[in-house]
């Protein structure tokens, strides 16, 4: 950042789904804003299906697997910050 100032953390908005995203000090690869648009059809796929997924940092691709009635889901956490940005379903 060249001018101003940066807040140091930012919610995110993914269909349906709030996610705190650290901009300080998150995670390297983070959020994974590139891999938004292969979550939900990731999710298509997982239906039905036991899901593991590794190395993740917020494990947005698990749950949207556990929304999509994934049988079983598990998780292994990139790194001990992960679960800072775990994601949140906004109440009604």
């Amino acid at each position: 950042m060249l001018r101003g100032s940066l807040p140091s953390s930012l919610e995110v908005h993914e269909e349906g789904l709030v996610c705190e995203v650290d901009l300080l000090h998150g995670h390297k690869t983070g959020h994974q804003l590139d891999q938004r648009a292969n979550r939900m059809p990731g999710a298509r796929l997982a239906r039905g299906r036991a899901i593991l997924d590794m190395f993740c940092f917020d494990g947005l691709f698990a749950i949207r697997a556990a929304i999509a009635s994934s049988t079983c889901v598990r998780c292994g956490w990139s790194s001990p910050a992960a679960t800072w940005s775990a994601p949140r379903v906004p109440t009604p």
